[in-house]
């Protein structure tokens, strides 16, 4: 993994059900980045394996995880990701 990994705490999560896998649209407060603001950002996300209040990692825009899978701000599954 490179680029901007940082941590952030769960607001609000949004479970999408048109899909056949579970799919999740969340709203996390990034803790700790680059700017230092602490903006909460909408998150597409297939993990199951967390609940509101939880600290998770948060790969922003920029990073590239495994696979050579970009992070970026972008629409899909019918939602507007920004981390």
């Amino acid at each position: 993994m490179t680029g901007p990994i940082v941590v952030g705490r769960v607001v609000e999560i949004e479970e999408l059900t048109d899909f056949k896998k579970p799919i999740r649209y969340c709203q996390v407060q990034v803790l700790a980045d680059h700017t230092a603001d602490r903006a909460v950002r909408g998150i597409v996300c297939g993990a199951t394996n967390f609940v509101e209040g939880d600290l998770v990692v948060v790969a922003l825009p920029g990073a590239e995880l495994p696979g050579g899978f970009a992070i970026g701000a972008r629409k899909t599954y019918g939602t507007s990701a920004t981390a």
